[in-house]
């Protein structure tokens, strides 16, 4: 054997490898973009946004689902509940336009909530969480804080609701830093440091005015931190086309 068959050889078995290694983890990411906007469009009451968005995200879910079945990612390809939250998504995908068709954007964006956490379960099951799963971690501390301080302005809040809102705020921080630690490349994308510097800075506000038991700024606050939550959000669906 020559040595040019030898590097040949080599090099077709280093292709064949890859490819044999590769598994679905970027095709979903790449379609949680437009998912991503699609959540942003939908939180805003935006009927054509949300429209349109699910439109792509239904079009890359699609290619993303079989490829995730033949090439399931690596750390829960043998889950046997895997295959059917892809088709879970699907069909949630499909609920979410039919209710965006009626105008129901509201309903269609309580829909689309699910297809994360969804899949979020499966993969914090076997301990491979990823940023797209920080993120959704991160949303929920937001929600959660949102619930306590948020819109009570007439409402006298006691020691226990600001014990509570500020149990939520260091939920939120703590998931914050991981979505920070794993954000990879994605801490390089065009705006990505402007909406992070926004999101710390809004949490950071939180955390004075829980502190200072004020309800009217904990409350202006919390929704400060959703608004720059979405920002980010946006942002991810921007660098993932």
């Amino acid at each position: 054997m020559t040595r040019t068959t030898v590097l040949w050889t080599a090099a077709a078995l280093l292709l064949c490898g890859g490819a044999l290694s590769a598994d679905s983890t970027q095709a979903i990411e790449r379609a949680f973009g437009p998912y991503y906007a699609a959540l942003a469009a939908s939180s805003r009451g935006s009927i054509d946004a949300t429209s349109r968005h699910l439109l792509l995200f239904a079009s890359r879910w699609d290619a993303a689902r079989r490829e995730a079945r033949t090439s399931p990612p690596r750390a829960i390809g043998q889950d046997p509940e895997w295959p059917a939250v892809l088709d879970q998504v699907t069909a949630t995908i499909a609920r979410a336009r039919e209710l965006v068709r009626v105008r129901d954007v509201a309903g269609a964006h309580a829909e689309l909530e699910t297809i994360r956490t969804a899949i979020r379960d499966v993969r914090g099951r076997h301990n491979a969480l990823t940023f797209d799963d920080h993120l959704t971690d991160y949303h929920e501390g937001v929600e959660r804080l949102l619930g306590h301080v948020a819109g009570r302005n007439e409402i006298r809040l006691t020691a226990k609701d600001f014990a509570d809102a500020d149990e939520d705020l260091q939920s939120a921080l703590s998931a914050w830093q991981r979505v920070q630690a794993s954000a990879g490349a994605m801490a390089r994308q065009p705006g990505w440091a402007s909406a992070a510097r926004e999101a710390s800075a809004a949490l950071d506000e939180a955390r004075r005015a829980i502190a200072a038991k004020n309800a009217t700024s904990a409350g202006q606050a919390a929704e400060r931190v959703k608004t720059t939550y979405y920002d980010l959000l946006m942002t991810v669906a921007k660098a993932r086309g």
